[in-house]
């Protein structure tokens, strides 16, 4: 399998990461994606 991780978004709604200015949980959860990316990356070319 491949490892996931799940983190719940509590009182946002389905697609609130897309309402950056009107949502202030949606610049956090992008920033925690894009976070998320970069360690795999790093992960990956450290192979």
């Amino acid at each position: 399998g491949t490892p996931v991780t799940l983190v719940r978004w509590p009182g946002q709604l389905h697609g609130f990461a897309s309402m950056l200015g009107a949502v202030d949980a949606a610049d956090r959860v992008l920033s925690f994606g894009a976070d998320a990316l970069r360690r795999a990356f790093d992960a990956t070319e450290a192979r």
